[in-house]
């Protein structure tokens, strides 16, 4: 297997991107693997993200690796690149996509309830089918694949 290229998610239980960023991810099938790690300061909610990434890897299939750290220190250490979910930059050399161009999901009204959906999600109540789907194809997947050949060409 080829090596992982590895990616720091900072703010990772960000309730309005943390679930789509999973969803894009779980949905992004690289020329290389992923090594995702995740971090929060949030670190309860950090835990149900956790959960909802590996859901969602294992319904899609998918190669990547995920797991929490204790620090962003911890997080960032040797990451071919870091994503920061609140204020939404890259740590990498590829800009990352503005999410007002992807995320349309939940709306500012349903954030109080999103806990609770994933928390379905993670439990197998619900199908986190339309979560996928809205996220199968967006810049996130460009984002992906731009910094898995930066990190291939710098091997």
């Amino acid at each position: 297997m080829p090596e992982r290229v590895r990616i720091a998610v900072l703010q990772a239980a960000d309730r309005r991107l943390g679930a789509a960023v999973a969803a894009a991810f779980a949905t992004s099938f690289p020329e290389r693997p992923l090594e995702v790690r995740l971090h929060d300061a949030d670190a309860e909610f950090l835990d149900l993200i956790e959960r909802l990434w590996r859901v969602l890897l294992t319904i899609e299939k998918s190669p990547h690796a995920v797991w929490t750290c204790a620090s962003p220190e911890e997080a960032v250490q040797e990451a071919h690149a870091v994503l920061s979910l609140r204020g939404c930059s890259s740590g990498a050399e590829v800009p990352i996509p503005s999410p007002d161009e992807w995320v349309a999901w939940p709306k500012e009204e349903d954030l109080k309830f999103w806990p609770h959906q994933i928390l379905r999600w993670v439990r197998a109540d619900e199908h986190p089918r339309e979560l996928l789907r809205r996220h199968s194809r967006t810049p996130m997947h460009a984002w992906i694949d731009a910094v898995v050949a930066r990190a291939s060409a710098q091997r």
